[in-house]
C-alpha cells in the first residue's frame, strides 16, 4: 500500500486589520484547506479548488509573500511563513489553478 505524502505549507491568515492565525495550507484534489495550527476555536477554512475564482501571489509588498485567494464571495489574505517553500508553492498552485494564478 502506498503512501502519499501531502504538503502543507505554513502561512499566516489575516483575520480582520491587527489578528492573524496562524495556519497549515494543504491542497488535494477537490479542496484547498487553512487549518489553524494552535487556535482551537478558529474553524478551518476549506474551499473547492473550482469555486476559486483566482490566486495571486504578491513576492513585492512584505518581507513575507502575499497570498490572495478570491471566490465569489469571500477574499481570503495571507501570508508565506517560509519563504524556503515559496517556489514549491507556486508550481503547485500554477500546476492547480494554471491561468487563475498569478505571480507579481
Amino acid at each position: 500500500m502506498a503512501m502519499t505524502l501531502k504538503k502543507a505549507w505554513k502561512i499566516k491568515l489575516k483575520e480582520g486589520f491587527f489578528k492573524t492565525v496562524d495556519c497549515e495550507l494543504t491542497l488535494d484534489e477537490t479542496l484547498l484547506i487553512m487549518t489553524p495550527l494552535e487556535d482551537h476555536h478558529h474553524p478551518s477554512v476549506e474551499l473547492e479548488i473550482s469555486e476559486i475564482v483566482e490566486i495571486t501571489m504578491n513576492r513585492k509588498v512584505h518581507n513575507n509573500t502575499e497570498i490572495e485567494i478570491r471566490t465569489n464571495q469571500f477574499i481570503f489574505v495571507a501570508q508565506l511563513l517560509d519563504p524556503m517553500f515559496e517556489e514549491a508553492l507556486i508550481l503547485e498552485f500554477h500546476g492547480v489553478f494554471q491561468s487563475r494564478f498569478q505571480v507579481i
